[in-house]
């Protein structure tokens, strides 16, 4: 009964200090904890000459070095506003922006959530995503974007940085992504005939869809292709899979299977995430690839088509577009979001030239280009 008695009391005394006032000491640090981690991830003004645009591993014009007081400063920015940035902030120009600081081990960037000396209301603080994120991030293709065909021969790869093959360059200046379900996880059928040969030149088909982009893209690539399908060398990748590469190779030149007199195709990322990015790095032809009719697939060629019926190729560079005339280029002006004929050449119009001999007029709304279907719809062309 004592015993009984004297624990009944302990309890009682042990709830009674559990009654008592808690200092405060604890609440004051998280709230201090709290202060500095909303301070660290403030925006702050930040100014400068533009000394170098950048491309991330997908293609995209999403980065720019600042010459600032304090020094060159790296900034990131959301692709989307790589075209307002082009136009009003080019190399050798000021900017005026508003940043948020991140770091990770011994490097660090700033993150553009604002443009302008005037702070924004209300901006996001996620970091801005890389290439390698989207080119492994799901597809945006456009709801009434019909299946189409990509080919041509290979001559980039681009990797992330485990060496997961993320996507493939085309010489056609396409972009294809290469599905997650067909990337080999190891290395153990690196150098037999069970993967895909990833050399120069090698054939590449790829069935899916022109990628939605949005208006304010710039994109060293004419197409990115979201993959459903894919054929290298003649033979189903679903069948053989695509090889993971040992990290930071900058060449595949050994390992795989050889094709006679074969070269090795160019890895973009094993240097990291960025490069440099100028408007001769964008030039290729202006292409489309859609279904038009049930023979499938077609590719089209853009052309700028005089009054008298010739045609001169069109080409982009960057945001500019140029008709190559006899090795001389007309630029087609940008004016108040819409591709105009050149100055020299009046009356001329851009148009779609199918390879089935269908030709398609041609349109462009807020410095984005589309081909004008018979069925009353615009096909995206994205440069």
């Amino acid at each position: 009964m004592h015993k009984s008695r004297m624990f009944n009391w302990k309890n009682v005394g042990i709830a009674a200090l559990l009654l008592l006032p808690m200092p405060f000491v604890p609440a004051l640090t998280q709230t201090a904890t709290a202060d500095a981690r909303a301070a660290k991830t403030a925006p702050v003004l930040i100014s400068g000459t533009v000394k170098q645009y950048f491309t991330n591993r997908a293609g995209y014009v999403s980065a720019l070095s600042l010459d600032t007081s304090s020094g060159i400063q790296m900034v990131h920015f959301a692709p989307s506003w790589a075209k307002r940035l082009l136009a009003n902030n080019p190399v050798g120009k000021t900017l005026d922006g508003w940043v948020i600081t991140h770091r990770e081990g011994e490097w660090s960037w700033n993150d553009l959530v604002s443009i302008g000396k005037d702070p924004a209301a209300r901006v996001l603080n996620e970091k801005i995503p890389t290439g390698a994120q989207q080119l492994d991030d799901q597809s945006w293709v456009w709801k009434k974007g019909t299946p189409g065909k990509v080919q041509g021969k290979l001559k980039k790869i681009v990797v992330n940085g485990k060496g997961e093959v993320l996507a493939l360059v085309l010489d056609n200046g396409a972009l294809v992504r290469v599905p997650r379900t067909v990337r080999n996880e190891e290395l153990g059928a690196y150098g037999t005939d069970a993967i895909a040969p990833l050399f120069k030149d090698v054939e590449v088909t790829a069935w899916g869809t022109p990628e939605w982009q949005a208006s304010g893209d710039v994109s060293i690539y004419n197409q990115h292709f979201s993959t459903t399908g894919l054929s290298i060398n003649g033979k189903t990748v679903s069948a053989i899979g695509v090889p993971r590469f040992p990290v930071n190779q900058n060449f595949l030149t050994d390992g795989n299977i050889n094709l006679i007199d074969a070269s090795p195709a160019e890895i973009v990322g094993a240097d990291g995430e960025y490069a440099p990015f100028g408007n001769n790095a964008a030039a290729a032809p202006v292409k489309s690839t859609f279904t038009g009719s049930p023979r499938g697939a077609h590719i089209g060629h853009g052309m700028l088509q005089t009054t008298d019926g010739k045609y001169y190729e069109a080409v982009h560079q960057g945001i500019r577009i140029f008709a190559v005339i006899h090795n001389d280029a007309q630029e087609l002006p940008l004016v108040d979001g819409q591709y105009v004929a050149p100055v020299s050449m009046p009356g001329t119009r851009l148009v779609m030239v199918m390879d089935d001999g269908r030709q398609f007029e041609m349109s462009s709304d807020d410095g984005k280009l589309y081909v004008d279907l018979p069925d009353g719809n615009k096909s995206p062309v994205n440069l």
